[in-house]
């Protein structure tokens, strides 16, 4: 039976940029909300300012001058110990400068010169962009994006200074759209940071971002298994490529751990963006889930298939009757038609012991993965090897 693709937007908030590591910890979250979502949805999209950020310095090759400057100070905001920022620093400000003055003949003159030299400087400027997208974590997002389930959303406007100074930004209200109509749109499931989660939250409240029933049902399912998800252990150390194969591998489990998520999620009073939802999703795991995945690695641990056959092949032929030990026969005194019936015999016999214990062994394994939780189980066990 053909489904409906189960889109997620996820909504991560921006936050005010100085330094790499601010940054990387900004992508980091993102990542770990996008790896969650690939492994429960068919498509995703992303709306974090910080990725989208990282991600401009995967398409420097069509800048325009005033883009190329903007880059250049947005290098200098998050990695301002990089090596050869003290350079590009210099640059930015003597172009800033001469663009104040553009309408001199001098400045204009010290503006060509300067443009000039940013075509020889520009190579630096990208080297510096590239071990900044490598370091916190850019190579993670464009596999998911190349994969072909996740899409991130470009926003509008002069990024680098608006993320320097959020107040001044006018991205909030692109944003505040953007994770807004992912609450209102029936053809999407939300999934938001907590800091977006609030946001939400302040916009009901305020009657300014419309909710219905639907909304919440939709927020409450993936909300909880996002939560879930990310309890699996180590889970923040996967990575994308990792999760794209544990998706690969585990997806005809999944429909019954999409079932498992709305059956849970409806004893849920709390949205997913309102506080309480945090303690929610820890009772349900509590109550429900972890003690069914106890369940599951005790009927796996109680089903050594393995050593069943190797028992079952070694010893079942010469419990055979007419087997040799039986009747204490010679086989040198034995004609030929008579050793190969025997023969025969025993083959018969191991193999239709063989065939019992796999049969037995495949019946209790379609069990064991027919159980609604047994995605949830397995790939835990992926993700740990």
């Amino acid at each position: 039976m053909k489904q409906k693709s189960l889109h997620i937007t996820i909504g991560s908030s921006p936050q005010p940029i100085k330094g790499t590591n601010a940054l990387a910890h900004s992508v980091q979250n993102d990542l770990q909300l996008i790896k969650a979502a690939l492994l429960y949805a068919d498509k995703v999209k992303l709306c974090s300012l910080a990725t989208s950020l990282v991600l401009i310095t995967n398409s420097l090759e069509e800048f325009s001058t005033a883009k190329r400057i903007e880059f250049i100070e947005f290098v200098q905001a998050c990695a301002p110990e990089a090596e050869g920022i003290d350079e590009i620093t210099k640059f930015t400000q003597s172009y800033r400068e001469a663009r104040r003055k553009r309408y001199s003949k001098k400045g204009q003159a010290t503006l060509h010169q300067l443009e000039t030299f940013l075509d020889k400087f520009w190579p630096k400027a990208r080297e510096v962009g590239d071990n900044l997208f490598r370091e916190v974590g850019g190579n993670e997002v464009a596999n998911a994006i190349n994969s072909g389930l996740l899409e991130v959303h470009s926003f509008n406007g002069p990024l680098a200074q608006a993320f320097q100074d959020p107040k001044q930004g006018g991205w909030v209200v692109e944003f505040v759209n953007e994770v807004g109509s992912a609450v209102s749109d029936a053809s999407t499931y939300p999934l938001f940071d907590q800091a977006t989660g609030n946001l939400i939250r302040t916009g009901i409240r305020a009657k300014i971002i419309p909710v219905s029933h639907s909304a919440l049902v939709r927020g409450k399912e993936i909300g909880l298994a996002a939560d879930l998800i990310e309890r699996l252990p180590l889970f923040e150390q996967a990575s994308v490529d990792e999760i794209l194969d544990i998706r690969e591998e585990l997806q005809r489990h999944l429909i019954r751990f999409r079932g498992a998520m709305i059956n849970f999620s409806d004893s849920i009073m709390n949205a997913a963006w309102d506080e309480d939802f945090t303690f929610d999703a820890e009772q349900i795991f509590r109550r429900d889930v972890a003690p069914e995945i106890l369940n599951i690695e005790d009927e796996v641990k109680a089903n050594p298939y393995l050593a069943e056959l190797t028992r079952k092949w070694i010893t079942q032929p010469f419990a055979i009757p007419s087997g040799i030990a039986a009747l204490g026969l010679s086989l040198s005194n034995q004609p030929l038609p008579a050793l190969a019936a025997l023969a025969v015999g025993t083959v018969i016999n191991t193999a239709l012991a063989v065939y019992d214990t796999h049969k037995e062994h495949r019946n209790k394994q379609l069990s064991i993965e027919r159980n609604n939780l047994f995605f949830y189980y397995q790939a835990g066990k992926l993700i740990h090897k």
